[in-house]
């Protein structure tokens, strides 16, 4: 009901605000939190919306080119998502994040070398949850099928605490093993 309330109050102070970019995307993360909830494609678009004029009137508005590449990453554009996530790069290079999800849009896309090379960027810029990326990374290596890398990264990811990596690993090895490796 909060919720309902806070866009009832800024639907009607839009008028005054909607030439600032931080209210648009106030505005967008409001529909996207009711999205999240209520998976109402409608507040998805209006979500997009205020995204795209906040943008319009703040080209390098990070939150909300952020935020626009999320929404275009769930409708699986991931094209799309990529370029604003390199827009984000473009005025903020180190941002953890946006070299973290342009890494996901490249896992997404099959683009294994370019995904591990954009995980690394995000350790390199202290990911606070890097064991997360270092997962990830073994992932990719894990899809092309070099598995010493892979088993590799997934026990430095087990050994930072992603415990998921562990049945990477038990797998790798089953795989050995039945190879004769």
């Amino acid at each position: 009901m909060g919720t309902i309330i806070a866009l009832l109050y800024l639907k009607q102070a839009k008028l005054s605000c909607l030439t600032h970019s931080s209210a648009c995307n106030l505005i967008g993360i409001i529909y996207w939190e009711r999205y999240e909830k209520l998976k109402d494609n409608k507040d998805l678009l209006m979500a997009q919306k205020y995204f795209d004029k906040a943008i319009e009137i703040n080209s390098c508005h990070k939150e909300s080119l952020l935020m626009r590449g999320a929404i275009h990453f769930h409708e699986a554009k991931l094209d799309d998502a990529i370029l604003d996530f390199q827009k984000v790069v473009e005025y903020y290079p180190e941002h953890v994040s946006a070299h973290y999800n342009i890494a996901s849009c490249k896992v997404g896309l099959g683009k294994f070398d370019e995904a591990i090379r954009y995980f690394e960027k995000a350790i390199n810029f202290n990911m606070k949850r890097a064991e997360v990326a270092q997962f990830s990374i073994g992932y990719c290596y894990f899809i092309k099928k070099e598995m010493e890398h892979a088993k590799a990264y997934f026990n430095v990811a087990l050994n930072n605490g992603y415990l998921e990596a562990e049945m990477y690993i038990k797998k790798i090895e089953e795989m050995e093993k039945y190879a004769g490796n």
